[in-house]
């Protein structure tokens, strides 16, 4: 009760939400590429539309579930807890790597139906598809087969094959769009936690601990998946990204806490 309503309050204050923002997209910023970032950050802000349709995929649940379901006192959980926007920042970092997972996917599915078998372009995609998304290779297959979205049953034989196909591509998809938030927002869901971490007094005790060990975990594979399929810019952008994060977070404090940033 008492971790819960410390770091309840701790989290309350408006700069949170922005360093949620600020970290969250430097992630995002290293798992994919700028274009897709950008165009990912376009589309979640400006399509109400797109939004309720992610919503529905589940992926804003995992975001801040570790802290709503911890409950405290009703004016910190009802009322306080909103001021730091962390909600409206969270959800919003899942939306964008999410749309920038998907234009990253349809791309890397390209290049394995058009790409020679075994060229260094066809290998870089095949290596992305099994070190960020975790697909095997049945469910690469498959993907080179009917192609990204293609769960109409077109190319399918028959009835059976085709729902059997479908729901297997649905699955992979599914699969694909978890990854693409959690390996970049992270998640503190107990299957991606240490098992020492899982306990009932644990849990509450490691709120902080549990974030900082995913996005650890991320930024360390997600490093080296960049580095195995040549995306150096990806690194650099982070690099960039975390950066510029500090100075702005380091202005913030200063013109609005007076903490002066330290030499």
């Amino acid at each position: 009760f008492y971790a819960g309503f410390l770091a309840k309050v701790g989290l309350s204050f408006p700069t949170s939400g922005l360093k949620n923002f600020l970290l969250g997209s430097t992630q995002t910023a290293l798992a994919f590429d700028v274009r897709d970032f950008m165009l990912g950050f376009a589309e979640a802000t400006m399509s109400p539309s797109a939004r309720r349709a992610l919503k529905r995929t589940g992926a804003t649940e995992l975001g801040m579930r570790v802290h709503e379901e911890l409950k405290t006192f009703r004016f910190i959980d009802k009322g306080l807890f909103k001021l730091g926007g962390m909600k409206v920042t969270e959800n919003l970092n899942r939306y964008i790597a999410l749309l920038a997972g998907r234009r990253d996917q349809a791309r890397m599915i390209k290049v394995l139906q058009t790409a020679k078998e075994g060229s260094r372009k066809y290998k870089r995609a095949e290596k992305r598809m099994e070190g960020f998304y975790f697909l095997s290779t049945e469910e690469i297959n498959m993907l080179k087969k009917y192609g990204f979205g293609s769960t109409d049953g077109a190319k399918m034989k028959d009835v059976f094959e085709s729902a059997s196909e479908k729901r297997k591509l649905n699955n992979i998809y599914d699969k694909m769009d978890t990854y693409s938030h959690v390996n970049t927002q992270g998640s503190s869901s107990n299957i991606f936690m240490p098992y020492w971490a899982q306990g009932t007094y644990a849990r509450p005790l490691t709120l902080y601990k549990r974030m900082a060990y995913a996005a650890s975990v991320n930024t360390v594979r997600n490093i080296n998946n960049a580095y195995q399929t040549g995306n150096l810019t990806r690194i650099a952008a982070m690099g960039l990204g975390t950066y510029f994060s500090g100075e702005t977070l380091m202005y913030v404090y200063d013109k609005l806490l007076g903490t002066t940033a330290p030499t």
